[in-house]
């Protein structure tokens, strides 16, 4: 497969197979500048599966989260700061979602990241909060602190913790297993949405300026 950018050249070859149960490959990534002259040879293991081949990346998990989890904070703080601009009646007002107002679903916003830091933890029985008795203001700076503690997690992780198998129950008390790096994707992308919903509820709202909370955004300003 051949990919032109400008006068840059990638092509990737698989250029072995394993005879083993897994049918293990391996990928070499040729980078260069002008056509033809090769800078950079990188190797990825690759494996099969029934939508094609797929690349091992659990080596460089960090340097994929550590820049999702900065977004996530960062998005968090445009989030709260257009909240706590919001008046008593904006805030609470019932809007069909998932979370139906801005309050509850900030609610949630901070309750996930608040019980998957317990559960990665291992605490017997984490606390998932339903309720808040502060401020609109307080629970915003609750949700920012939580992601500020996951994002400095991330930064000092290892490769080892990321990949580390932890074992949890979620709401219905069910059983489960899992990486650390796959609950940080889930938990990322889970904000991703319900952010979302949060712009939403805004142009509902009728607000004037909306913040931009794109990820391609974050990494321009980087």
């Amino acid at each position: 497969m051949l990919h032109r950018h400008g006068n840059l050249v990638r092509r990737f070859f698989i250029v072995g197979e394993l005879a083993d149960q897994f049918h293990h490959s391996f990928a070499i990534f040729l980078s260069g500048g002008s056509y033809g002259r090769i800078h950079r040879i990188h190797f990825f293991k690759a494996t099969h599966s029934p939508f094609g081949i797929t690349f091992d990346l659990k080596a460089g998990m960090k340097k994929l989260l550590a820049p999702y989890a900065a977004y996530n904070l960062l998005s968090n703080h445009h989030i709260v700061d257009t909240i706590n601009n919001l008046d008593d009646e904006q805030i609470h007002r019932e809007i069909p979602s998932s979370f139906p107002s801005v309050f509850k679903t900030l609610l949630h916003l901070w309750s996930v990241e608040y019980v998957w830091w317990q559960r990665m933890k291992l605490i017997e029985n984490p606390e998932f909060p339903t309720a808040f008795s502060g401020s609109v203001m307080e629970l915003g700076n609750s949700l920012v602190a939580q992601s500020k503690q996951w994002k400095e997690w991330v930064e000092l992780a290892t490769d080892p913790a990321l990949q580390h198998e932890f074992i949890y129950r979620n709401s219905k008390k069910e059983q489960f297993k899992q990486p650390v790096y796959e609950m940080l994707h889930h938990l990322f992308n889970h904000q991703t949405y319900h952010r979302g919903q949060l712009v939403t509820m805004f142009r509902q709202l009728n607000l004037k300026h909306i913040p931009n909370t794109d990820l391609i955004a974050f990494y321009r300003k980087k």
